[in-house]
């Protein structure tokens, strides 16, 4: 079981830099656009560290692998929580202008 749960981590941590490349070779595409394609690769990130916890957590238990499973959970869940909540906020700003005029936020800095 555990074996199966590695082989499954590590397929989907196989599978988010090729999704991180193609939000970068086509962030000109306006779907991807506006789906925030620097917001998509934080996700991505995020959720790599999340799934870098089941492979830490595969060898028995030392010190190292606790500290590391911890930190590595929490970097994870605060890079793609704190991406999913800035995309919510960047949808609410749009919606929350009362007048006709349009409003835009772009991921330039």
């Amino acid at each position: 079981m555990r074996t199966s749960i590695l082989v499954m981590a590590c397929a989907i941590i196989g599978f988010l830099p090729p999704a991180a490349f193609f939000t970068f070779k086509y962030q000109q595409v306006k779907v991807v656009r506006a789906a925030s394609p620097a917001l998509l690769r934080v996700i991505a990130l995020g959720a790599f560290f999340i799934y870098c916890t089941t492979i830490v957590l595969y060898p028995p238990p030392s010190l190292y692998t606790c500290t590391a499973r911890v930190w590595l959970r929490e970097i994870g869940f605060s890079l793609t929580y704190g991406a999913l909540m800035l995309k919510t906020w960047r949808i609410s700003v749009i919606f929350r202008v009362r007048s006709a005029k349009a409003v835009k936020i772009t991921d330039a800095s």
